[in-house]
């Protein structure tokens, strides 16, 4: 279970941070799946280092039932045309940290960067996504004691 999702942890987080109607906002980045979406998961699941990783986790929801979070909202924002090269796009899997080059071995991070780019290549020499952002706000919650 993540840090951020344990019923005890998560509502100690809050008392001293927030004011008494203070609430937390999740700002969660992403993107709209470009025409290469159903290629990649393969590829990130032989290299990823985080061989926990979900895909489509979405913590707002997780928080929300385990009663740590009563949402008051939540909005996407409208996407935003990004372009970088197909060198840069590979380079930004290994700002994350399923990716990162401090946790692969020095083959892995050339056979991933080799695989991504002959996946994304076939469909430009530029990368074109949409960039879009999650934000949620709500009131920390001290949790339900069945999740204790």
């Amino acid at each position: 279970m993540s840090l951020c999702l344990n019923p005890l942890l998560f509502p100690s987080l809050f008392p001293d941070a927030l004011t008494p109607d203070g609430l937390l906002v999740i700002i969660v980045d992403g993107q709209l799946p470009p025409p290469w979406h159903a290629e990649l998961p393969p590829v990130l699941a032989h290299y990823s280092t985080n061989q926990e990783y979900q895909v489509g986790f979405d913590l707002v929801k997780a928080l929300e039932e385990r009663g740590l979070l009563d949402l008051h909202e939540r909005r996407r924002t409208a996407p935003v045309p990004f372009r970088q090269s197909v060198d840069a796009y590979v380079e930004s899997f290994h700002a994350r940290s399923g990716c990162s080059r401090a946790g692969m071995e020095p083959r892995a991070v050339v056979g991933f960067g080799e695989a991504v780019r002959e996946i994304v290549s076939r469909y430009g020499e530029v990368v074109e996504l949409q960039i879009v952002a999650s934000v949620a706000w709500g009131r920390p919650q001290p949790g339900r004691p069945e999740d204790e």
